[in-house]
């Protein structure tokens, strides 16, 4: 395997220049947003959500071009940002690259994906996502022994009304250099106004200068927000200062704001302080508010978001809430269902309570729980208690409660849950008052009849996916669960040091830290733990990010938050520099380079010399050497995303360049492309079923002239815009990956194959051993060694061993069938894997609506953390999958009426047809003569409806009306 690959890097190396080889290395895509009226001026923050009105008069100047303004359906008009990419290179000089990247044909391609909104007030639940191909631009300025000082790419902002948050993808189009993909996020930040001095933050004061509340050792703290529906994450805990880190590109940049709340001490003996501090304890952002506590003050800020419909809700200042509660502690929901929530554990004479904040279009109500009998949790369990932590299942209308009980001077755990829906409390699971002995298996089924330590277990706080359903209870232990009530010790974790935080991606990766900034790491349903940080892994790591002179890592650095993204696992650091500089920096934690060398260090080696060379070859647990995926189906039936394609117009300008007015008119193309989009989605349908045809249906004739003129540079204002360039495609390819999640209608099928191989040489015979590093080149190493022929018999694989498991979050409602062929002379294994909806789910509602949060979970047995593929960016692990399943009605689905098909049968058969007497544009009707009304349901693009076909009939009077 590895002398495969290096057999590939060898020939790329020689097929490509020196300098373009350590430009792909060295260089990297950047993006940020410059202003409508400001290209290539400086970053902007993203504020402003309404249209720019003043480029439409640009669109008079394009009279030989297809662009028709009498057109009802012509909406020309302005986003009132662009995207600004360029590429950073550490070693090399960045304009220099730009120039030679884009002389060589390279032109970024930007995909920018729309987060649908919790509550969707304006447009139906969807997926969405646009791609286009950015434009060159010369930067304005002084240049005198170049045509081309300074360059960049521009694309337009696209703005789509409901959604604040937004991923964009920038990757090479597939000429000249080949610089790898970069993802980034820029979401809307509704916390910044317009004020006659510039931009200010409307929740406080920015704070210029972080030195005086960032130190070297400061604890570390999580980030807590809506997962992926908050637009701006918050950070707080910054001790006496009443200050929070805001931003809304995922921490790449931030505001550090002190908040203008009025920090008053309302100590009192029903609700004791030991002493007034100003530190903003609990920071929690939602999709469109910002809740805080400061000692037992609750706080919430609704921020200012055109694109939600809410801007006469938007906050002028921070608005106190539970004003007679003595708040202790506020926890988070990330997962929204029929609106937000937030829960706040109640303190002092409050002890005891709990608090659920319901959040519905803005409008805050909390409710305390209590039973049919007005008892809260520690009536119920008749002793004196205080709830620690509570998980609030939104989908299950259920919370489940970590609860101290003090009885004697002594503490005792237990676990409970209540139910909203019938208002009940349920005691699930007392927690063993001591750690349990561990077994050296890596776990411990807690049944009743296992044995235990004298140290005591203390918990400290809860946390579960929907998604997998796993529940956890963490502090000196960590607890696994299914149902709540039936428990694993993970006895990998040792209890010295208790957990502080515990943050999970819902994709299946587990990270905690503890009080003393330990990071360690586990996979969903797994019982094998390693510590990632501190390690001599991460030593090795970080001391090569300093020689290589990155700037993301110091030789003075503490850690203070880590959090996930749909990039992975990042990390804030506080970096010292030399000259007593402090920064905050947001850097990627670098998982799948450290756990292969954890693995790799703990497995004992060998050294063989072939040829006089020395190498160390490690014996390879992993089972099998590849697993690929194949016969994958087409993914938008799955994703339900909808994807539009868009090239900027083509220009006169000899070397390709772009001007003002070119890009102004990208600008309203892909407005004009997003409005059709959303005017389309209605309850009847084109004759063609596509939104893309109301655009060009009556210029499509003039096409060949429109070509004519533009390749006799003659187009008005120097822009060709070719129809053919705006599509909505429905063919994209899975390219053999699994989607990032898919979502199944009833009886609906997810089928695709896993082949499994567990030799790496092309003769199909078992790996040699894997030299790593040398003395010499590791292509000299040779299969005829009979000591690499030990070696082999050491790592010699069977496919007896190899086998592949389906892990279902919710078995009663989706089924799996796996069949397994055994490929001898290949040494492999083909598994047909199907996922099935059983139609069982009962709470189908409208598209898109509320949906059962599920996932799929690919296993190969005995491959945790110690199998790994080499990739074109590194090593990546592999034999552990999760896919996220939305078990429902799937967003995109409509019956559409098809009334150019239903007037043209009706003129036939009827040989008339009637109009409505009260027209409606978005709701169209007819009337008819007979009696009986013959429907027929026909099968339309995958994003109209279901694939089912019905045929019935409609039982009228004399004049019956109908409409859809």
């Amino acid at each position: 395997m590895v002398s495969q690959i290096i057999k590939w890097y060898l020939l790329a190396f020689m097929l490509l220049p020196t300098h373009a080889w350590l430009i792909v290395q060295d260089c990297e895509w950047n993006v940020v947003l410059n202003s409508h009226d400001d290209l290539g001026g400086e970053k902007k923050v993203f504020h402003k959500q309404l249209p720019v009105h003043s480029d439409i008069t640009m669109f008079h100047n394009l009279t030989d071009s297809p662009i028709d303004l009498t057109n009802k359906n012509s909406h020309y008009l302005a986003f009132p940002y662009y995207l600004k990419i360029n590429l950073t290179c550490t070693k090399q000089d960045t304009k220099g690259v730009i120039r030679q990247a884009f002389l060589n044909g390279l032109n970024p391609v930007v995909t920018v994906t729309f987060e649908e909104p919790i509550n969707n007030l304006q447009q139906k639940a969807e997926q969405l996502q646009i791609e286009m191909e950015a434009a060159p631009y010369r930067i304005p300025g002084l240049c005198d022994s170049e045509e081309v000082c300074h360059m960049s790419w521009f694309a337009p902002m696209p703005i789509m009304n409901g959604s604040v948050v937004m991923d964009i993808l920038v990757e090479s189009n597939g000429l000249g250099l080949d610089i790898e993909e970069k993802r980034f996020f820029i979401n809307i930040n509704g916390y910044m106004r317009n004020t006659h001095t510039g931009l200010k933050a409307s929740i406080g004061q920015v704070v210029p200068n972080l030195g005086r509340m960032l130190t070297l050792g400061q604890p570390s703290r999580p980030i807590w927000s809506t997962y992926e529906k908050a637009p701006v994450r918050v950070l707080g805990d910054f001790p006496d200062h009443k200050v929070i880190l805001l931003s809304n590109t995922e921490f790449s940049d931030f505001t550090a704001i002190e908040v203008a709340i009025d920090s008053c001490w309302i100590g009192s003996l029903g609700c004791p302080q030991e002493k007034f501090s100003s530190t903003i304890s609990d920071a929690i952002s939602l999709e469109s508010m910002l809740f805080i506590r400061q000692n037992q003050l609750v706080y919430y800020f609704i921020g200012r978001y055109d694109v939600l419909r809410n801007t006469r809700f938007a906050s002028t200042a921070w608005n106190r809430v539970l004003n007679n509660v003595c708040v202790a502690k506020l926890n988070p929901v990330p997962f929204p269902y029929d609106g937000e929530y937030i829960l706040a554990l109640g303190g002092g004479s409050n002890e005891g309570e709990v608090y659920v904040g319901s959040i519905q279009d803005t409008f805050i109500t909390f409710i305390s729980l209590l039973s049919n009998k007005k008892e809260n949790v520690c009536t119920f369990l008749k002793t004196s208690c205080r709830v620690i932590w509570a998980v609030y299942q939104t989908e299950d209308s259920c919370l489940t409660l970590l609860v101290q009980e003090t009885k004697s001077n002594q503490s005792n755990y237990s676990i409970v849950s209540y139910s909203t829906s019938t208002s009940t409390f349920k005691l699930l699971y007392h927690v063993p008052p001591f750690v349990p002995k561990d077994t050296d298996q890596g776990f411990v089924m807690l049944v009743g009849l296992e044995e235990y330590t004298t140290t005591p277990l203390v918990p400290r706080g809860l946390s579960y996916s929907p998604f997998s359903t796993i529940f956890y209870i963490w502090g000196n232990v960590i607890l696994q669960s299914y149902d709540a009530m039936n428990y694993i010790y993970l006895s990998e974790f040792p209890s010295q040091s208790p957990i502080k935080y515990f943050v999970q991606s819902y994709r299946g990766d587990l990270v905690w830290v503890t009080e003393s900034e330990e990071i360690w790491f586990s996979l969903e349903g797994s019982s094998v733990i390693r510590r990632v940080y501190p390690s001599q892994a991460w030593r090795s790591y970080s001391t090569m990010q300093l020689l290589m002179g990155s700037r993301d890592f110091g030789l003075n650095e503490s850690f203070i938050s880590l959090f996930f993204n749909k990039d992975g696992l990042h990390q804030l650091v506080y970096i010292v520099d030399p000259d007593g500089t402090g920064r905050l920096v947001q850097r990627k934690f670098p998982l799948s380079t450290l756990l292969p060398t954890l693995y790799l260090s703990e497995q004992q080696h060998y050294w063989v010399i072939v040829r006089q060379l020395d190498y160390i070859s490690f014996p390879d647990t992993c089972l099998f050497a590849s697993m690929r995926m194949h016969e994958l189906p087409a993914p938008q039936r799955f994703t339900r995303m909808e994807h539009y394609r868009i090239l900027p117009p083509d220009v006169m300008d000899e070397a390709g360049f772009h001007n003002n007015f070119s890009l102004s008119v990208y600008q309203g193309l892909v407005f004009q492309l997003l409005w059709l989009h959303t005017d389309y989605n209605r309850p009847y349908a084109d004759p063609v079923h596509d939104p893309m045809w109301r655009w060009w249906k009556n210029k499509q004739q003039y096409e060949d002239y429109y070509f004519y003129v533009a390749s006799n540079r003659n187009s008005s204002g120097g822009v060709y815009v070719k129809m053919s360039s705006y599509t909505k495609s429905y063919d994209l390819m899975p390219d053999n990956e699994l989607p990032e999640k898919i979502y199944l209608d009833k009886y609906n099928e997810y089928s695709f194959s896993v082949f499994l191989s567990i030799a790496t040489t092309e003769d199909g015979s078992p790996p040699a051993a894997k030299p790593l590093w040398g003395k010499g080149r590791p292509g000299a190493v040779s299969r005829g060694s009979p000591i690499l022929a030990t070696v082999e018999r050491l790592e010699e694989k069977s496919l007896e061993y190899v086998w592949l498991t389906v892990v279902l979050a919710h078995p009663t409602h989706v089924a799996s069938t796996l069949q397994r062929q055994e490929l001898m002379n290949r040494g492999s294994l083909l598994y047909k894997v199907t996922i099935r909806d059983k139609g069982h789910y009962p709470r189908q509602e409208l598209s898109g609506l509320n949906a059962l949060t599920s996932s799929m979970t690919l296993k190969i047995m005995n491959s945790a953390l110690n199998c790994h593929r080499y990739t074109g960016t590194g090593l990546q692990m592999q034999g552990y999958e999760v896919v996220p399943i939305y078990i429902g009605c799937p967003p995109g689905k409509r019956l559409a009426f098809d009334i150019t098909r239903t007037l043209r049968y009706t003129a036939k058969k009827n040989n008339r047809y009637y109009d409505c007497i009260s027209i409606n544009p978005d709701m169209p009707c007819f009337f008819f003569d007979d009696r009986h009304g013959d429907w027929r349901v026909r099968a339309l693009p995958w994003q109209l409806h279901t694939d089912d076909h019905r045929r019935g009939s409609l039982q009228g009077g004399e004049h019956p009306r109908i409409r859809l």
